[in-house]
């Protein structure tokens, strides 16, 4: 019986897919992917430096070993930053979009600031066409941005409901103390009292304005705390005040009203 020939090992074909493998490995782990140019889209010009200098910090990672992660939440502790998403290449390009949070309103309690429409509170950059929120200084906000005694939810349905029925320079909201809201819509206060039935609030005052079209501009005051019993108190206007002939005026001077 003939002996079999041993079979030689071909290690040509077992080197080169390990060398290939290694060549592949190391220069997937090395520098040669890390980020060297990064595209960013939907920054504000105010933001771009602050955002290329966080990128920078990748900028001599490998590309298996950058976290995109850690940066867009860096990027989104930018103050009115709502998203970032960050898309890299293994070839050292990548893309990093930016989106921001739409404020709804200004806020003043001393100090002015935004409110966007999540709820959170971010620098004024100067945002035209916003109504106002006044709030009562005494008020206390988080150092978070989120308010520890500030109703969101409720303010912004009011400035979302007012803004359906007013242009955004006629209305403010105020919040005077805690769980208690008006708006001054011109020269009229509508008093709302809490946040319970908003919903039937608005539309019991869409009810007397229907009933009364001028019902802002001749109303001082409209008191809709209890949805059963609104309560509107007239303007004041120069001419309800009694003529008393050519030297009223000097009567009304030497007798000033308290």
């Amino acid at each position: 019986m003939a002996k079999r020939r041993r079979r030689k090992p071909r290690w040509g074909r077992i080197l080169w897919p390990l060398v290939i493998i290694s060549s592949v490995s190391g220069w997937f782990f090395s520098s040669a992917t890390a980020l060297t140019s990064v595209r960013v889209e939907g920054a504000k010009p105010v933001d771009e430096a602050r955002i290329r200098g966080i990128l920078e910090t990748g900028r001599y990672t490998p590309f298996p070993k950058l976290n995109g992660s850690n940066f867009e939440s860096l990027v989104m502790d930018i103050p009115g930053v709502d998203t970032a998403r960050l898309s890299r290449t293994p070839f050292g390009r990548g893309t990093m979009v930016v989106s921001y949070t739409r404020p709804v309103a200004r806020v003043n309690n001393g100090k002015t600031f935004l409110m966007g429409e999540n709820g959170t509170f971010f620098t004024d950059r100067g945002e035209e066409n916003l109504p106002e929120v006044r709030v009562n200084p005494q008020l206390e906000f988080g150092a978070s941005g989120l308010a520890n005694q500030f109703d969101s939810p409720t303010v912004m349905k009011l400035v979302a409901e007012l803004g359906d029925r007013f242009a955004s320079n006629r209305y403010r909201v105020e919040v005077p103390v805690i769980n208690q809201f008006l708006a001054v819509v011109d020269n009229c206060v509508i008093e709302f009292g809490d946040s319970t039935q908003l919903d039937e609030k608005f539309r019991l005052l869409d009810g007397l304005i229907r009933e009364n079209s001028n019902l802002i501009a001749s109303s001082k005051r409209v008191v809709l705390t209890q949805i059963r019993n609104p309560v509107n108190s007239p303007a004041v206007s120069s001419d309800a005040h009694p003529k008393n002939g050519p030297n009223s005026g000097a009567n009304d001077s030497q007798n000033p009203p308290n």
